[in-house]
């Protein structure tokens, strides 16, 4: 009996031990359900500190096995681009200071001025969303961030791979003003040039769990983002989730594609990984 119960004990630490390591990565392979060949999932983030950047062996093996890369917007499609840059610029006459309290408006400006050496003054036509690129890499604390769209985009480039988006300028601009992010990046915004800290705390929370490739973790620090609603997180998680397993078969079909989104939408009920495997495929992480 004490042999027996042993037995069990062993193969569920085993069990829980694998279940464990297929948290700790963010790239996964996709194959089954009728595919020639198999995709790449790649979960990433959106700016990082050139010394945190994470890109293994395994990473560069699967995207060199790659035909296509697709990344969560085409930015080699200009069109899609202008769309998307046209939409962040207020046209109703509201004005950037508009999203601030008077008080909130003049530690604003301050704080980009000082930390972005940019005059608030000068961007009134704009959308605080416009801003959130400033916002990321001051949280992560260096000067010389880089994007991982940027870089898979030019390296894509450089290996003449045909390039594909799981998102159109609609689906961005869409998803801005179901979440009202605008005023929310200004309340963010506001926040940190008063002097606090939780963002930084959070931002670093994710950087952590982004380095350990714990997908679960990160899942769970942005949920817990004070910022959002579960209305919110269902529009930023969920829906989005569910438009991309859509359209990724269609992608998929003839050729082996490398797609690159964010690592927050990969775990969870309704995150990429699962809806995948519901939908039929076979999805495995590449360690």
């Amino acid at each position: 009996m004490i042999k027996i119960r042993s037995a069990i004990f062993f193969v569920m630490a085993v069990l829980l031990s694998l279940s464990s390591m297929a948290q700790q990565s963010v790239l996964w392979r996709i194959t089954g359900n009728g595919l020639t060949k198999p995709s790449y999932l790649f979960g990433q983030m959106d700016y990082i500190c050139p010394h945190d950047y994470l890109w293994t062996k395994s990473m560069a093996d699967c995207f060199a096995k790659s035909d296509k890369v697709c990344l969560q917007v085409n930015a080699a499609d200009g069109a899609v681009l202008k769309k998307i840059s046209d939409g962040l610029v207020d046209r109703s006459g509201k004005k950037l200071e508009d999203y601030f309290s008077p008080a909130d408006y003049i530690a604003v400006s301050k704080f980009a001025k000082d930390t972005f050496h940019l005059t608030i003054a000068n961007v009134q036509a704009l959308k605080p969303v416009a801003l959130q690129p400033f916002i990321i890499k001051h949280l992560l604390g260096c000067v010389d961030a880089v994007s991982y769209d940027k870089r898979i985009l030019e390296d894509a480039q450089k290996a003449g791979k045909q390039i594909q988006g799981l998102e159109t300028a609609e689906d961005i601009l869409n998803e801005i003003q179901l979440t009202h992010f605008n005023n929310k990046v200004a309340a963010v915004l506001a926040e940190i040039a008063n002097g606090s800290n939780y963002y930084h705390e959070f931002r670093a929370g994710i950087m952590d769990a982004y380095q350990h490739q714990d997908i679960k973790q990160i899942n769970t620090i942005f949920k817990t983002a004070r910022s959002f609603t579960p209305e919110d997180f269902n529009v930023f998680l969920n829906e989005k989730s569910k438009r991309w397993v859509s359209r990724m078969p269609a992608m998929m079909q003839q050729s082996s594609v490398f797609f690159s989104v964010n690592a927050i939408n990969l775990w969870g009920d309704d995150g990429v990984i699962s809806l995948l495997k519901k939908a039929g495929y076979t999805v495995e992480p590449v360690l």
